[in-house]
């Protein structure tokens, strides 16, 4: 928030007053009388963009009669005053840049570095997804001067090669090869997040569409939906941000009065002169106020899974399709209910993209009756885990009985057992598949041990925990029912634990066997109704599964190879975490908020297919490699007498020993191993995307042609302020 404020007053005092400009405005509503005003736009002392009326002309009607032309006069007039403040502005601009060359002459700072890893992206961006043509279209549509393509598309590769704020990324600018945000103001990438908002449906039917076209119909067959939090920066929620609003007491009584009226608050809510007692009113109402209703409450307190309570957080659900590429994604408020925002997040997948048929895999925390059941309405099938800790005891021992389990598959270390027409519900009877794995067993005991450790600082610290346990407290032992000090382990919950290691329960059932199992089960109820004389009961039995020995092999290997890739979505977020700057979030309201995850979702997607591309030429790269290497591509840049840029490849080698004089013989060969994959890294990426690797030394020419672009003068090359530099 300082840095912020902090530059709205440096702009205010750079820029002082923006414009002035005509404009003609109405006397009041429903009234047809015009005047013509003379106003100046400025900045306040926050930086916010506002105007004023200098001048009131006097009414159009009044000013036309003396002049007809008077209005386009005025208009063309300091339209020229405008376009001498611009030149003004450009000699500024220019006064800076040579004095930031002065200072370079001054203080002999080292020739300037210059970045490159953004140009395998940008080929994907163009070639794969054409993301530009799609971007082109809807800024037809309004009347935009600004390249949003070249802002959108810039934020996207920053969040791959050096992902922090807007800010951050708009002061990074200049140090790219090809100054792909030329001309682009910090305004300009804030007003961009409001575009990615407003967009996002079109661009990502397009997005699906060009996925469609190279990797076929069939990838949105299976699709794999999670739900993860992300924290702000910030303190505040939404909500006590409206609360500090100077005209909110009145705000809050106006609003109580009208709850009251309408019997939606309690009399106690109020004294006997019926004044407000703001302190006895219940929750439910605090939640319901809004009193802009322009405002969508977003930044608000809720489960954090990142257990980052002290700071407000928003869910954002994410849809991968069977390649591993996201499809789609919401943003719910950080209050909202999974359980809840499923439903809306597929009505809208299928909407948006007429899916028909298609298996949702998802994690145990969406299992529910209630969703399984919404799955089974909407003609989809599911896929989700469910908890062997809470099976019965009859389940449980058929889930540890292994001599009853096949292999999923000659060469697989799985293996798993099915439970057809399990009863999870009253409503819901579905397959419940069973499935052994050896390469979980080392990492679940590595928990429980960490576990363990965890319990045992915890009762020398005389932690108390509550009776309802969950985590490393569910193996903690205690004396009673109520919130009690550790006494130690707890043998019995850690042995158990330590046997269902290995177990994983599996719900699944395709929507398309379902119906047609019920429309059987209907046909039979029927025809038994008329047979004995009776009417036909609406209530039919549910639909059993009938498994014979191939059909169990069938399903049991499917689910068991199905859901091991649920790691994917899971990955997904941990990649936009970790390596794309998903959190924490520096912006404040709702559209800036969606249009900053859009952008996460897109530079996964540009990596997620990078890596694609990769494979497909049989190399494997973590996604972090790929981070590492694109951001790391640089190369210096000088300028000779002739005015002709060469570029050198820093990656090169020459005499890592003068360097680093410091460094011992095993630390030298250890940098220069890791210089060197750094080096292959770039190289390998450029050579998949259909680029040429930097030579050791080359010129303007030479790096347009590897960089599969074209660079006419050096403007279009470097940026001024780094050609100030040289």
């Amino acid at each position: 928030m300082y840095a912020w404020k902090t530059y709205g007053k440096l702009k205010q005092a750079r820029f002082g007053v923006v414009d002035m400009y005509v404009t003609v405005v109405g006397s009041g509503h429903g009234c047809t009388k015009k005047y013509v005003l003379i106003k100046e736009s400025y900045r306040d002392e926050n930086g916010k963009s506002k105007s004023r009326t200098v001048e009131n002309l006097g009414s159009l009607e009044a000013l036309l009669e003396k002049d007809p032309q008077a209005l386009q006069k005025l208009k063309t007039q300091y339209a020229d005053d405008r376009a001498d403040k611009r030149g003004a502005s450009a000699d500024v601009r220019a006064r800076r840049i040579q004095a930031q060359l002065e200072a370079v002459k001054d203080f002999h700072l080292p020739i300037p570095l210059v970045r490159y890893g953004h140009f395998p992206l940008r080929r994907i961006w163009m070639k794969d997804l054409k993301l530009d043509v799609k971007i082109r279209q809807l800024q037809a549509l309004s009347d935009q001067r600004i390249d949003r393509n070249a802002a959108l598309s810039f934020m996207a590769y920053m969040k791959v090669l050096d992902p922090h704020s807007v800010l951050f990324s708009y002061s990074s600018k200049d140090s790219f090869i090809g100054d792909p945000a030329a001309e682009l103001t910090l305004d300009n990438f804030y007003s961009t997040l409001d575009c990615m908002c407003r967009w996002k449906n079109e661009l990502f039917r397009w997005i699906n569409l060009r996925l469609d076209n190279q990797f076929g119909k069939d990838r949105a067959s299976l699709v794999f939906y999670d739900v993860t939090n992300s924290y702000f920066e910030a303190p505040m929620t939404d909500g006590e941000m409206d609360y500090e609003r100077a005209d909110f007491p009145e705000l809050l009584v106006e609003a109580a009065n009208q709850a009251r009226a309408e019997n939606r608050l309690p009399s106690s809510c109020f004294d006997a002169d019926g004044e407000l007692i703001a302190v006895k009113l219940p929750d439910s109402f605090w939640d319901e106020v809004t009193f802009d209703q322009k405002i969508r409450y977003m930044r608000m307190r809720g489960p954090s899974k990142e257990h980052r309570f002290d700071l407000p957080i928003v869910s954002v659900a994410l849809v991968i399709d069977s390649k591993g590429f996201p499809m789609d994604f919401a943003v719910y408020a950080g209050n909202a209910s999974e359980f809840k925002t499923m439903r809306s997040s597929i009505e809208e997948l299928q909407r948006k993209y007429l899916i028909e048929k298609a298996v949702v895999v998802a994690d145990r925390g969406l299992n529910s009756a209630a969703n399984l059941e919404m799955l089974r309405n909407m003609n989809l099938g599911y896929l989700v885990a469910q908890k062997v800790s809470q099976l019965d005891e009859t389940l449980e021992k058929q889930m540890l009985d292994l001599d009853s389990y096949e292999y999923a598959g000659e060469a697989s270390s799985i293996r798993f057992k099915v439970i057809p027409n399990w009863n999870k519900s009253s409503k819901i009877s579905t397959s419940l598949v069973f499935t052994y794995n050896e390469k979980r067993r080392d990492r679940d005991l590595a928990i429980l041990d960490a576990w363990r450790k965890v319990v045992l600082r915890k009762k020398a610290a005389g932690v108390k925990v509550a009776p309802k346990k969950f985590g490393w407290a569910s193996i903690a032992k205690t004396d009673g029912s109520a919130e009690a000090p550790i006494l130690g382990i707890d043998v019995e919950a850690f042995e158990k634990k330590q046997q269902r290691c290995v177990f994983a329960g599996l719900v699944y059932e395709d929507a398309v066997d379902y119906h047609r199992r019920l429309a059987i089960a209907k046909e039979v109820e029927k025809q038994n109704a008329t047979a004995e004389g009776r009417e036909v009961n609406a209530n039919v039995p549910a639909a059993k599964m009938e498994l014979d020995e191939v059909g169990r092999k069938k399903l049991g290997t499917f689910v068991a190879s199905t859901y091991s890739k649920l790691n994917q979505i899971e990955d997904a977020f941990r990649v936009m975490k970790s390596n794309l700057g998903l959190r924490p979030m520096y912006v404040r309201n709702s559209d800036h908020i969606q249009g900053h995850i859009g952008i996460c979702v897109l530079a996964l997607l540009l990596v997620r297919l990078l890596q694609d591309k990769l494979k497909s030429d049989g190399v494997h790269m973590s996604v972090t490699a790929i981070c590492n290497a694109l951001s790391n591509a640089s190369t210096s840049v000088v300028q000779g007498s002739n005015g002709e840029l060469c570029f050198q490849h820093v990656g090169e080698i020459t005499n890592p020993r003068k360097r680093h004089p410091l460094l011992s013989t095993e630390e030298l060969l250890a940098l220069v191993e890791k210089e060197k994959q750094t080096a292959d890294g770039i190289w390998t990426i450029m050579k998949t995307c259909g680029l040429t690797p930097l030579p050791r030394v080359t010129n303007r020419h030479e790096l347009a042609r590897c960089l599969g672009t074209r660079f006419g003068s050096n403007e279009e090359v470097l940026s001024p302020i780094v050609l100030a530099q040289l």
